[in-house]
C-alpha cells in the first residue's frame, strides 16, 4: 500500500475518534493539509480523472485558505509528503472520506456553542467549500 494512502487512512481515524478536537487545532489542519496534498494526484491522472482532482483541489485549497487566513502560524508539510501511486482508486475514495469526515466536523464546530464565536462563520464557510470537495472525487 502506497504510505500516503496510510496516511491518509490514519488521519481520518484519528478525526473520527476523536472527541473535542479543535477545528484551528494542529491536528485538524494536519488532516486537512494531507486531503489537500492528494490533488498531485491530478499531474499523473487521465484527462477525466485530472479533471476531478483540479476542482477537488480548488475547493479544499479555498478551506484552507479561509481557516489560516486569521491564525498565526500555518501548518506545512514536507514536500516529499505526497502519494507515490495516484491511479491508486483507493487514494481517491480515502481522499474523498477524510475530506468529507473533516467537512463534518468544521459543520459541527459552526454549529456548536464552544469555541469561538467569531470562528464559526469561518467554520461553516471551510464545511462548506470541503463537502464541495469531497463531492468531486465520489
Amino acid at each position: 500500500m502506497d504510505p500516503f494512502v496510510a496516511l491518509i487512512e490514519s488521519s481520518h481515524r484519528h478525526v473520527r475518534q476523536s472527541t473535542g478536537l479543535d477545528p484551528d487545532g494542529y491536528e485538524v489542519r494536519q488532516a486537512l493539509f494531507v486531503a489537500t496534498r492528494a490533488a498531485v494526484a491530478a499531474d499523473t491522472a487521465p484527462a477525466a480523472e485530472s479533471v476531478r482532482w483540479d476542482l477537488f483541489y480548488v475547493a479544499a485549497a479555498t478551506a484552507v485558505t479561509e481557516l489560516e487566513a486569521e491564525l498565526p502560524d500555518p501548518v506545512l508539510l514536507p514536500d516529499d509528503v505526497r502519494p507515490h501511486d495516484t491511479a491508486d482508486e483507493r487514494l481517491r475514495s480515502s481522499t474523498a472520506i477524510l475530506t468529507a469526515s473533516l467537512a463534518d466536523l468544521y459543520a459541527a464546530a459552526a454549529a456548536s456553542d464552544a469555541g469561538s464565536p467569531w470562528r464559526r462563520p469561518t467554520w461553516a464557510n471551510v464545511a462548506h467549500h470541503l463537502d464541495a470537495a469531497a463531492a468531486h472525487l465520489r
